[in-house]
């Protein structure tokens, strides 16, 4: 029987479908007059008495592959039957499943590094959802390889938004089976993203990884990770501040910035504190003086010295810029001047109290902030 269903490909899509819902197609896309014979095949394998033995033959590599092909369909009605078909086929045919895995990654492959627009994708990783249950722990290498250089890299399509959701689910099963793939998996977004995606969904992602991740992970990454937040605080975009800025009113990430208060303070502090003087709307203004005020909460005396330098740094700049607006680049020579001027006063008034303080090595590492004298620099 599906020996005779054989069909066509359908040619790259250049349009891709925006969501899986078939009810949101849009509507001149007609359905074609091949496809009905695959819900046949689904009800054969959805069969009770099916009996998988006997069709080893009639379902082969072939027909595994014109599955596959036939995903690339712009019809998601179409694309959500064929993947009920591939995950039966991948249940009851123990000797397909190692085929079908390769065969979806050079999928997922194509998707990444060629410009032909897959529809499919989303489907696809709903029918790895249904097989990451029966990985065993330890997770083969072969899995991992998949997570890193395969799924890891789906972020760099510009179409992510069509399967963001089902990616991020699947990344989350992965780590129910081993947290400790947590920092790989950020370090290669904070590697790549956003430079190719958008910042929201950045900070989304990252928010739900945080929540698996073990504290020895996140302890590697926390550097790089407070500062590429710290730069979406200053983002000249609203809707991105405000989406860094809820982090501060989620009681677990700011457990985990209180918890490593002495890295992340210096690197966190400056941001909403300079957000702070930017004209926001009302809900970003509050967001910004709602981090703030958390900031206090966790250590009022690190807040108070390290709010002293950003307030003094950006009266820096506010002189720098008015300088450079009035007289151009005649002024350059005495902005340097006042700019060595103020960080000797930073040295002369707030170092002595640093280095006897148990902050001493946080604020040492505060930027602008060093023991270098005038005259060196």
């Amino acid at each position: 029987m599906p020996g005779g269903m054989l069909w066509e490909s359908p040619p790259p899509s250049q349009t891709p479908t925006p969501t899986n819902d078939a009810t949101h197609r849009p509507p001149n896309i007609v359905t074609e007059a091949s496809w009905p014979n695959v819900e046949p095949l689904s009800t054969l394998l959805g069969s009770s008495e099916f009996n998988p033995s006997h069709w080893q033959r009639v379902i082969d590599q072939k027909v595994i592959l014109q599955l596959l092909d036939r995903f690339a369909s712009e019809d998601a009605e179409e694309r959500d039957i064929l993947k009920t078909v591939l995950v039966r086929v991948y249940s009851k045919f123990l000797s397909r499943r190692a085929y079908i895995r390769k065969q979806n990654h050079n999928v997922f492959q194509r998707s990444i590094y060629e410009e032909e627009i897959f529809n499919g994708v989303a489907e696809l990783l709903k029918v790895l959802d249904y097989n990451i249950d029966g990985f065993a722990r330890p997770v083969k290498a072969e899995h991992k390889q998949f997570l890193i250089k395969v799924l890891n890299q789906l972020h760099k399509p510009e179409r992510l938004e069509n399967y963001h959701a089902q990616r991020t689910y699947y990344i989350l099963l992965f780590f129910g089976k081993d947290a400790t793939l947590a920092e790989q998996v950020v370090k290669g977004l904070l590697m790549f993203w956003p430079k190719i995606c958008t910042e929201k969904l950045f900070l989304q992602k990252i928010e739900d990884i945080l929540y698996v991740m073990e504290p020895t992970q996140f302890a590697k990454i926390k550097c790089t990770l407070f500062k590429q937040i710290a730069n979406f605080e200053c983002n000249p975009h609203p809707h991105v501040v405000e989406r860094a800025l809820y982090y501060w009113r989620n009681d677990y990430t700011l457990g985990l910035i209180e918890k490593n208060n002495q890295t992340g303070m210096p690197l966190m502090l400056n941001a909403p504190y300079r957000a702070a003087k930017e004209p926001w709307d009302q809900t970003t203004a509050s967001l910004v003086y709602n981090a703030l005020k958390r900031f206090m909460e966790i250590n009022f005396k690190p807040f108070d010295r390290l709010a002293f330098v950003c307030q003094t740094e950006r009266e820096r700049e506010k002189k720098r810029e008015k300088c450079e607006t009035s007289y151009g680049s005649d002024c350059l020579c005495s902005s340097w001047n006042t700019s060595l001027d103020c960080r000797a006063t930073l040295r002369r008034v707030v170092l002595p109290q640093l280095r006897a303080s148990p902050f001493n090595e946080l604020f040492l590492k505060f930027p602008n902030v060093t023991t270098a004298t005038p005259a060196q620099e």
